[in-house]
């Protein structure tokens, strides 16, 4: 996904062969303006953290880099997604709000 730099408040280790490791809390931008605030287990998205993809602000639990638990995705064009969320796409009850 091209250039990123990373911050984190706590929680960061090195791993094997000198490469980087996110664990803990931490906050990933790219070069393209998305980003990634929250926790990481094992280098992946996981736990409670905002995600800003192709215009899209996701804020909830993930577990092992994808959507799960409780959270709410909201787009720029204004609809609102928030619910139950597995493998990335609202389970369950949820609701769907689209601007008029």
């Amino acid at each position: 996904q091209g250039e990123a730099t990373t911050t984190y408040r706590g929680g960061v280790r090195r791993g094997a062969g000198g490469e980087w490791v996110r664990h803990g809390r931490g906050e990933t931008k790219y070069a393209d303006g998305n980003y990634y605030r929250g926790g990481y287990k094992d280098d992946v998205r996981h736990g409670h953290g905002e995600h800003c993809i192709a215009g899209t602000t996701y804020v909830g639990h993930f577990r092992e880099k994808k959507r799960c638990g409780q959270g709410t995705a909201t787009g720029d064009d204004g609809k609102v997604a928030s619910g139950a969320w597995r493998d990335n796409k609202l389970h369950g009850q949820g609701r769907e709000v689209w601007p008029t």
